[in-house]
């Protein structure tokens, strides 16, 4: 079954566009800076969620694209909170060019595409539990 990400970047790109807009309705409509909002927008993360997805185990995506693990999406999480400021988290460093990609032409999108894997990483995808053995179900 072909799981495309068309569904998953609209989701994105819909959870981004609410935070932008909240973020200026915010400040600006209800003079509320001390309001904060962050939005997390991570590569992909080493969770049992991902398990049957694939990157090419080569130097170069290793490099480029790198997988992270949770803890590191927590401790920026966590400083994001401690700095009391409204941000965006884009980690690892690849997936703050990602925003930019929208306004390149399609070749150079595509292109982007092909080098991060990202036409072939679903394709094995299945869908995992990320609960463990001894936790209940709801």
């Amino acid at each position: 079954m072909d799981l495309g990400l068309a569904d998953y970047c609209a989701s994105k790109a819909a959870v981004t566009s609410l935070n932008e807009s909240l973020r200026y309705e915010l400040d600006v409509k209800y003079n509320c800076p001390q309001i904060r909002t962050s939005l997390i927008t991570p590569g992909h993360i080493l969770t049992p969620l991902f398990n049957t997805f694939y990157t090419p185990d080569t130097v170069f995506s290793n490099f480029f694209f790198p997988s992270v693990q949770p803890v590191a999406v927590v401790k920026r999480i966590i400083a994001v909170l401690d700095e009391q400021d409204s941000q965006y988290i884009r980690i690892p460093f690849y997936v703050n060019i990602c925003p930019y990609l929208q306004h390149m032409p399609s070749f150079l999108r595509d292109l982007a595409q092909w080098a991060a894997y990202a036409n072939n990483a679903m394709d094995h995808f299945s869908k995992v539990t990320g609960r463990r053995q001894d936790e209940k179900e709801d």
